[in-house]
């Protein structure tokens, strides 16, 4: 991407979260250009976005309406790099204590639920597949 589409995509994510369709100014091309090069991303405005929309909807102390203008929620790069930071973060740790997905695996006469990573193909045994086969020609 060019620096202008970087700076097209993070203003695009701010109008489609806020409905708020501002003008990319100077003020404006600088503040998101800080944001660029720190390596935020239209995801992490979203993300940002989304979170300050949340606290302005509970009624949560220091958020109003006002927290979504693009001054406030954007207009400083340091405060908006710490915000998305502390997001990925919470993300991160959210997908880790996530549990691995489990797969039925067929063992001898009997299926278990198995941990196996995604990118291993799934071993199945050849009276099962023979058995599938079947079925499916006899119209069961």
């Amino acid at each position: 991407m060019t620096p202008h589409a970087d700076l097209k995509a993070l203003l695009d994510a701010y109008v489609a979260v806020t409905g708020i369709a501002v003008s990319l100014s100077f003020k404006r091309q600088y503040d998101l250009g800080q944001l660029v090069e720190r390596g935020m991303t239209a995801q992490d405005v979203t993300d940002v976005l989304q979170k300050l929309k949340r606290l302005v909807a509970r009624g949560t102390h220091g958020y109003t309406d006002a927290s979504l203008d693009f001054r406030n929620a954007l207009g400083n790069p340091d405060t908006f790099e710490e915000r998305a930071l502390k997001l990925r973060q919470e993300n991160f740790r959210r997908k880790a204590s996530q549990p691995k997905a489990q797969i039925a695996v067929v063992r001898g006469d009997c299926t278990v639920l198995d941990e196996q990573p995604a990118n291993e193909p799934i071993q199945m045994s050849k009276s099962l597949v023979r058995e599938t086969l079947k079925r499916i020609a006899d119209g069961i």
